[in-house]
């Protein structure tokens, strides 16, 4: 058996709060709040990190062949993907305008909270 480490893993980590409570707050606890979740989305991410280093280990012990591709393949790979799954996705939904905005803002707050690509 065999298992390409293509670094596609879905994990999701988000805080969500009422727009009005959280600009009624003090800058203070508005920095809290944000800070709390800049946190657990780490430990969220470490979490995930050791669960999937412990999977792969016990695929391994199992005989399974692991390839873990070079940072060059990983982009040919996200070349060859990118467009035709974003293609799809807009085909999918009723406004397509949503799929471009969230792509935005999700760079923007990559970018933003200093966040390196998941894999790296």
């Amino acid at each position: 058996d065999y298992m390409t480490l293509d670094r596609h893993f879905f994990s999701l980590t988000q805080i969500l709060a009422n727009d009005d409570w959280f600009q009624d707050l003090p800058e203070e606890y508005q920095a809290i709040v944000l800070e709390g979740g800049r946190r657990m989305s780490e430990a969220a991410r470490r979490q995930t990190r050791i669960v999937r280093e412990e999977g792969q280990n016990y695929l391994e012990e199992q005989g399974m062949e692991i390839y873990d591709p070079t940072p060059e393949e990983i982009d040919k790979f996200r070349e060859a993907t990118q467009e035709p799954v974003t293609d799809y996705v807009k085909d999918a939904v009723d406004d397509e305008s949503w799929v471009d905005r969230i792509f935005e803002e999700a760079d923007q707050a990559l970018e933003e909270l200093g966040y390196e690509e998941i894999g790296e």
